[in-house]
């Protein structure tokens, strides 16, 4: 994020269980609770765009992948930073 907060955005799978999440990574090296990132049909392989990439830090992750279906999608993830 512009303000240095590192995320990390994944797919999660089991048996009753299909849905990616966001965990923040602290200054101290732990991790925020997970939050449940509610997508009509969640992204199981994706790419983001990345400051690595040349993108600028953003509250916004922009993510292209497939689906279980292996259709491709886009979804564009607000983060709501809290004050």
């Amino acid at each position: 994020t512009p303000d240095n907060r590192l995320f990390v955005l994944y797919y999660v799978h089991g048996e009753k269980i299909k849905e990616n999440r966001l965990v923040e990574i602290n200054a101290d090296h732990s991790i925020s609770a997970p939050v449940s990132i509610a997508l009509q049909r969640p992204l199981s392989s994706f790419y983001t765009a990345t400051v690595r990439g040349g993108c600028q830090p953003s509250n916004t992750i922009d993510v292209f992948g497939r689906d279980e279906t292996l259709e491709m999608r886009y979804a564009r993830i607000r983060i709501m930073l809290e004050k």
